[in-house]
């Protein structure tokens, strides 16, 4: 008995590993490759360091010696017999310039530069500063240069003060700081937060892109000078790089030996430039030089390798988080100033001359979303509070507009942080949105009939003048959103043809025929972009963000759009054309991949949690046609659109900024307030480019912005889910505006983003003086300077 308990002891393990290695023997390969491609993702891929700071050079150091009356233009270098122009391109400029020590000078945590105008214009100025993070959230501090650390008895005797503004900066936050209390009232601040694939270091892309934003900024106040503001003739421009680690592959030592390997197959780079190709063998064709298609190739393979650490990232970005929100607060804490005698605190932003814009792209989105995100409710909670009072102190609740005139003067939405939080294709989930929208809907009726009084449809949650807070912009993907149906193409497709009615129709004839040649008009312009695959997007969020989050529709519909394409067929959903089935193998193999890839079981299916911010659309009424406004039954997602106003080309270049003359900023004071008084009665489906005249009290010389936005969507057939007044919006970029994941530096979007801050995009009303308040007898202890002896108080 018991050796036949032994044998079935002994059998069942066997019994297992035969088992698991017969489910597991098809798998083989597959396994191997996997660790083979990790072993080599390891051990051969080269990575950035952790935890090293590349601009923390003291400004105050031989190497950096910042001053504000100092600045450099070396970036603003253009061609000469020298050399091909930098134009913002640091690695360009230390090439250009060998002798000049422009590779530690780059390296200085405050850096102050100009762009030299005409022989009789004037010169842009800004400074720029870094302020980096180590991963676990630490600031990095100040050195006395490459590889020269201060010693601490060093760092410890500059802050030996008890008079705290005489301690001397030794991080990089600190010296921005100092640096911005010497201009009171005056600062002009643009914070940007880099995301995914980048860092600080020197020659990074993102950060010739904040000197972008700052030269343009600095373009834009000058103009607003000219014309005679002069509150912005003094502005000192002053651009922040908050710096984590984003970028863990070392892209660049990953596209290295293809440049190399391509050098020496065009024998040398004095045969073979970049602005002169190698002549082909016959003349009927001409190819790129080796290095440049080597080039390209290694572009291909690093960013290969890097997708694989989208989900590595975004953990240390959420980390960071609050680290990064208590930063920026100290810089806006700085902000306190006194005007006419009056001390206004930065928290008064309405009435505080100082500006601050913060910008956060990809994965610095969803730094910035994490960080808000609760605050951004909890504010909301507040504001139903306090409308609540409001009403609760007028008596009987009042509806219409009586409500509107009691509330509004007491409920003004505060921004979150600084004046304007900008999330440029947020790589962030759309939970982190939604949740706001949510806190809103709760407190709204939306649904008509579903409230007892006027004001519960939440018209007056917020006041009619209240400017956004929180914006996301984001590269859309299907255009309209939810794409096209066939109720669609049949309401366009006879636009010119005569209506069938007999007798005719006496009412309605000519409003039916605008609405066909606006769907036609629109239609037709998708169905152009279909041919080419659909309108450029970005990919990162819109297929990479859903795939590693189990979701895999979105990859399998780029999939097939791209098997669609390779037959030259159009994209479905998106066009009115009925294409005849692929039939060409190698398409065909691709559609039935994305076939099975988006029915593949057991993926997450909440989109809220899969999606990204911008990339979260409202679904559509199962009724109407584009041009109908229908209210969806889930109020979550997208809210605003923005287009492209001319032609995007007209966009300066970094080292033109000062002289060109392809574009200009226009002053657009009260734009916003306008443009809700052209539709009445509570300014739902309001549109930039549609504006009311020009109040008394307003600037008739105003303009609107230099790019369209509209609240909701022009002809998607869905009714706005926010209201008017809603501080919140969550905008689909058409390519116009910005294309891919960093198509964001159009002149035209940079001054779109700046006049919500630059400018008055609303009539504030000016708050009635409030009543002086008794002195209130102070504590003896407080009156008392530091280090006297304490105070004990008796009883009478």
């Amino acid at each position: 008995m018991w050796s036949r308990v032994r044998a079935v002891i002994v059998v069942i393990p066997w019994l297992l590993v035969r088992l698991i290695t017969f489910l597991l023997r098809p798998f083989v390969w597959l396994i191997s490759l996997a660790v083979i491609g990790l072993v080599f993702l390891i051990l051969i891929v080269p990575t950035t360091p952790r935890d090293v700071a590349y601009r923390n050079i003291d400004p105050v150091s031989d190497v950096c010696g910042f001053s504000s009356d100092r600045a450099w233009d070396v970036l603003a270098d253009r061609a000469s017999m020298t050399g091909a122009a930098v134009d913002n391109d640091e690695m360009a400029a230390i090439a250009k310039f060998l002798s000049g020590g422009w590779d530690k000078k780059f390296s200085c945590a405050l850096q102050r530069h100009v762009i030299p105008g005409a022989s009789d214009g004037e010169a842009l100025f800004y400074n720029l500063a870094f302020v980096e993070f180590r991963e676990d959230g630490t600031p990095y501090e100040l050195i006395k240069d490459i590889g020269l650390p201060y010693p601490l008895d060093e760092l410890s005797s500059r802050i030996r003060f008890v008079d705290s503004e005489k301690r001397e900066a030794i991080t990089q936050l600190r010296a921005l700081t100092n640096l911005l209390r010497e201009t009171p009232g005056r600062n002009y601040v643009i914070v940007f937060v880099h995301g995914w694939r980048h860092d600080a270091r020197v020659g990074d892309d993102n950060v010739a892109a904040l000197r972008r934003y700052a030269g343009h900024a600095a373009r834009f106040l000058k103009e607003r000078c000219q014309a005679g503001e002069r509150a912005q003739c003094d502005r000192v421009v002053t651009a922040v790089f908050v710096g984590w680690r984003g970028a863990r592959i070392d892209e660049r030592r990953v596209v290295e030996p293809f440049v190399a390997l391509g050098s020496w197959l065009d024998a040398g780079t004095k045969s073979c430039r970049r602005d002169k190709p190698v002549e082909p063998a016959t003349p009927s064709a001409t190819r790129k030089c080796w290095r440049d298609l080597l080039e390209g190739w290694g572009n291909g393979v690093a960013s290969l390798f890097a997708a694989l650490t989208l989900f590595d990232r975004k953990p240390v970005s959420e980390a960071i988080a609050p680290h990064v929100l208590t930063a920026v607060r100290s810089i806006e804490s700085t902000f306190d100033t006194v005007e006419e005698g009056r001390a206004i605190p930065y928290y008064d932003k309405l009435r505080n001359s100082n500006r601050l814009l913060v910008i956060g792209h990809s994965l610095g989105g969803n730094l910035l979303a994490t960080a808000l995100e609760h605050d951004a409710v909890k504010h909301v909670e507040w504001q139903a509070q306090r409308n609540a009072e409001a009403r609760q102190q007028g008596g009987t609740p009042a509806t219409g507009r009586a409500a509107a005139s009691r509330v509004n003067p007491q409920n003004y939405f505060d921004p979150l942080l600084g004046n304007l939080v900008v999330l440029i294709n947020p790589a962030s989930e759309a939970r982190k949105w939604t949740s706001i929208q949510r806190a809103i809907w709760q407190r709204v009726i939306y649904r008509e009939g579903d409230a007892k009084l006027n004001e519960d449809y939440g018209h007056n949650f917020f006041p009619d003048y209240q400017r956004p807070v929180v914006v996301a912009v984001t590269s859309a993907f299907a255009w309209p959103p939810g794409g096209i149906r066939t109720e669609d193409c049949a309401v366009a497709f006879n636009y010119n043809q005569k209506l069938r009615d007999n007798p005719p129709a006496m009412k309605g004839a000519a409003e039916l025929l605008r609405k066909e040649t606006r769907l036609h008009a629109a239609i037709a312009d998708v169905d152009k972009k279909s041919q080419n695959g659909g309108v450029v997007y970005d990919t990162a969020t819109h297929d990479l963000f859903p795939f590693f989050k189990f979701d895999f529709r979105p990859m399998a519909d780029r999939l097939d759009r791209y098997g669609r394409l390779l037959a030259n067929q159009k994209v479905p959903r998106l066009s009115c054309d009925r294409d005849p089935a692929v039939t060409s193998w190698w398409p065909r193999l691709l559609i039935n991949i994305a076939a099975y890839l988006r029915d593949a079981p057991f993926q997450e299916s909440d989109m809220e949690e899969t999606r990204t911010i911008g990339n979260l659309d409202v679904p559509r009424h199962a009724a109407g046609t584009l041009d109908d406004y229908l209210l969806p039954s889930k109020p979550f997602g997208t809210t605003h659109e923005i287009r492209g106003i001319g032609d995007p080309r007209r966009s300066m270049s970094y080292s033109t900024l000062a002289t060109s003359k392809l574009f200009e900023c226009p002053i657009s004071d009260f734009w916003l307030s306008r443009a809700r008084r052209q539709h009445p009665p509570h300014g739902t489906t309001w549109d930039s480019e549609d504006l009311a005249p020009a109040a008394g009290d307003e600037n008739p010389a105003a303009k609107s912005l230099s790019t369209r936005i509209t609240h909701g969507f022009d002809m998607a057939g869905i009714q706005p889910v926010t209201r008017a007044n809603d501080p919140f919006w969550n905008m689909r970029a058409y390519d116009d505006v910005i294309a891919e994941h960093s198509g964001y530096r159009l002149s035209s979007f940079i001054c779109a983003v700046n006049q919500l801050v630059m400018d008055e995009p609303t009539r504030i009303p000016t708050p009635p003086k409030p009543p002086v308040a008794a002195e209130i007898p102070r504590n003896p202890a407080e009156r008392l300077p530091d280090f006297a002896p304490p105070v004990i108080l008796k009883k009478d």
